[in-house]
């Protein structure tokens, strides 16, 4: 949310500009012209800066990077400021949109093309209700912090609602949390309000239903305070809250506002050198359960950093609806409430939203409180909710924001039909998010996949690194769905290549490929041997699975006339020249696990080992094909092989001649043949 400095102007709710008077006021023609020209960005936050409710809107509905990007197209005259903003009012569907002229797209996602001709992209809309439609404006305060007496007493209303009627959110909490434990230690608030100081103490002699809040955040790098082997004694004698960074004092004053007598926050209650890690792995591995044992999150959520804090400045127009009365003769007269939507506001809840321990973190509490920079907002499995909206989200964006947290959970939970392929959303979700240490990334995943294996009602022997056993053989098939990925580090060991969590970006899982489509096995797992560090469902030494199928060595080349592909998904500029040596000429999709696999040579040859795993049987509008692993040998051993991409064989016309040459055959009745099988091991 783009943010103006009001310290100088007392902001008024529902004070207009002229040019946003004019909007309503039925001086401008909406029939006969569909757009009406605003303001420039600058032009737009002086305006919003000496208090225009509407410019306020229409400024915080445009992402900040999206603000520098036109501000920058002005500054270098790339643009004709009478021209740079227009408005658009849709009378059927009732939204005023916002269009920006740019030579260039703006950086974030959220703009689309909307005149080619001119440049014009689609920046932001904020909605139009009838003033008995909307019930937010009607109590607005004025305040220029998202966090004040009244939302404390919001949050405490929230939370008493959630505890006295909200019977789903309790039995979704019995699902996500799967063990009974407290966090081996804890911040304990007692003494701040008489002394200003908390101190660590050892959760062993508390009840085992101590209610406790935990914070949510982002480390930025390196924390501004964290407990080691030197200074635990020092935190478990007391420390004052004026030595915390501002993030964990502001966690401190949340806490102790909500009357919660403990906090954990990670940075404080694990010791970060101790030897071996020893305390950290003890830790990570329970992490999950100590979100979901806790009476609730609370989520700095814009904070990029431990410095960053909670309680932010904001212009309260940018956040509450306008009131306006229309003389429109294209619409009926009337009071009207114009706002911004939820669903647009909560695009960005960055950078905590991007950060794959906080993915576990939100998607296992019982509760969240998102602190943003221009509102607190409360989730939990039976209500999205904000301080504009504080009786709940309409239904669109309910879905949206519930998307990534409780909404997930709740259909793991009920939807038995659709629990597999929610087990797959899950993961794929989970590997779009960064890590500041690669290595972290099944130990951040861990409290997630302990509690779908309990959900699915599956043993911890069916967790492979990531993979589910019961679907392995498609599992397997898992692709990137990024351009560029970094190459995986040899330095250091992350998981199995077999495993998508060996890939340092964002994938597609298969689990649900060719639901309604007949596919049949050619291969068979006679082995999967992991060795996990301390937990089943967390980081592993080593990974090996052997296969029993029909390997075959494969050359691909270049299509003549192809060009290097700058995008993700499958390469169709290959075919397969040979196959264990006799020649073809097949064609294929590719997909490489990392580009720097694949040569941008105009002319280019690929040499590798074929593992097929799958035959999709034909239909009328698509071709029988052969999906399997393209693999190399280990650089250690040669007996061993490394995966490196996916290969779909389009098998066409000539089916069984190139099922021969990969050695397979496949029966009149769906049965799979095969002839002088190998023994494949994958690590």
């Amino acid at each position: 949310m783009a943010s103006v400095d009001l310290s100088n102007v007392q902001p008024t709710f529902d004070q207009l500009c002229e040019l946003c008077t004019a909007i309503f006021d039925g001086t401008f023609d909406w029939e006969a012209q569909s757009t009406k020209p605003h303001r420039d960005i600058n032009s737009l936050s002086d305006v919003a800066k000496s208090g225009c409710h509407m410019c306020s809107l229409i400024l915080a509905s445009i992402h900040p990077a999206d603000v520098s990007h036109l501000q920058h197209d002005l500054d270098n005259c790339l643009v004709e400021p009478l021209d740079q903003l227009t408005l658009e009012l849709n009378i059927p569907f009732r939204y005023l949109r916002i269009h920006v002229r740019s030579p260039s797209r703006p950086p974030t996602h959220h703009f689309y093309r909307s005149d080619l001709k001119r440049n014009a992209w689609c920046a932001a809309s904020l909605t139009i209700l009838r003033n008995t439609e909307d019930y937010t404006q009607r109590d607005r305060v004025l305040s220029s912090s998202n966090y004040s007496a009244a939302t404390v007493a919001q949050i405490t209303r929230w939370l008493g609602d959630c505890i006295a009627t909200h019977s789903e959110c309790f039995s979704m909490q019995v699902a996500s949390a799967t063990r009974d434990i407290l966090p081996t230690r804890l911040l304990d608030l007692a003494d701040v309000a008489r002394s200003d100081q908390l101190r660590l103490v050892a959760t062993k002699g508390l009840p085992e239903d101590t209610i406790y809040a935990t914070l949510s955040h982002c480390w930025g790098g390196k924390c501004a305070l964290t407990l080691t082997v030197d200074n635990l004694s020092m935190m478990e004698a007391g420390i004052a809250t004026n030595c915390l960074p501002k993030t964990f004092r502001d966690a401190v004053s949340v806490t102790m506002d909500l009357s919660i007598r403990y906090l954990w926050i990670d940075a404080l209650c694990i010791i970060q050198d101790s030897a071996n890690d020893h305390d950290w792995s003890h830790e990570a591995a329970i992490m999950g359960d100590v979100y979901a044992n806790s009476y609730i999150t609370i989520a700095a959520t814009t904070s990029p950093n431990s410095t960053g804090g909670l309680f932010h400045q904001r212009n309260p127009l940018a956040v509450w609806p306008c009131r306006v009365t229309a003389r429109w003769s294209c619409f009926d007269p009337g009071h009207y409430v114009v706002g911004i939507s939820e669903l647009v506001r909560d695009q960005n809840q960055a950078p905590l939203i991007e950060r794959a321990w906080a993915y576990q973190e939100w998607l296992l509490s019982k509760r969240l409180l998102h602190f943003s920079d221009d509102q607190v907002r409360w989730q939990c499995y039976c209500l999205s909710a904000s301080e504009v909206y504080p009786r709940g989200l309409d239904e669109d964006d309910a879905d949206y924001q519930g998307a990534e947290t409780k909404a997930i959970i709740s259909d793991l939970s009920n939807d038995q039909a659709n629990r597999h392929s929610l087990w797959q959303r899950i993961r794929e979700e989970y590997s779009e998010k960064s890590l500041t240490k690669s290595t972290d990334k099944l130990a951040a995943f861990s409290g997630i996949a302990r509690m779908a294996h309990k959900v699915l009602d599956s043993p911890p022997a069916d967790y492979l690194a990531g993979l589910w056993k019961p679907e392995l053989l498609r599992e397997l098939l898992w692709t990137r769905y990024e351009a560029e990925i970094q190459p995986r580090n040899k330095n250091f060991y992350i998981a199995p290549t077999w495993s998508w969590a060996s890939l340092n970006g964002p994938v597609w899982i298969r689990n649900s490929l060719w639901s309604n489509s007949q596919f049949i096995p050619v291969a068979t797992v006679l082995d999967i041997k992991l060795e996990p560090i301390d937990d089943a469902f967390g980081p592993v030494k080593s990974g090996k699975l052997t296969l029993q199928c029909s390997l075959s060595s494969v050359t691909l080349i270049t299509k003549s006339g192809s060009f290097p592909r700058e995008s993700w998904g499958p390469d169709y500029n290959w075919t397969i020249s040979s196959i264990r040596g006799a020649s073809t000429a097949t064609g294929c999709a590719l997909d490489m696990d990392y580009r720097s696999y694949t040569p941008v040579l105009p002319s280019a040859q690929l040499s590798f080992y074929y593992a097929p795993i799958i035959y999709r049987v034909g239909t009328e509008h698509r071709p029988c094909s052969v999906t399997g692993l393209l693999l190399l040998e280990d650089s250690v051993s040669s007996k061993e092989y490394v995966r490196v991409g996916v290969l779909e064989v389009n098998l066409g016309d000539e089916r069984d001649k190139v099922l021969g040459f990969l050695n397979l055959q496949v029966g009149p009745e769906g049965q799979a043949m095969t002839h002088g099988l190998d023994v494949v091991e994958i690590i």
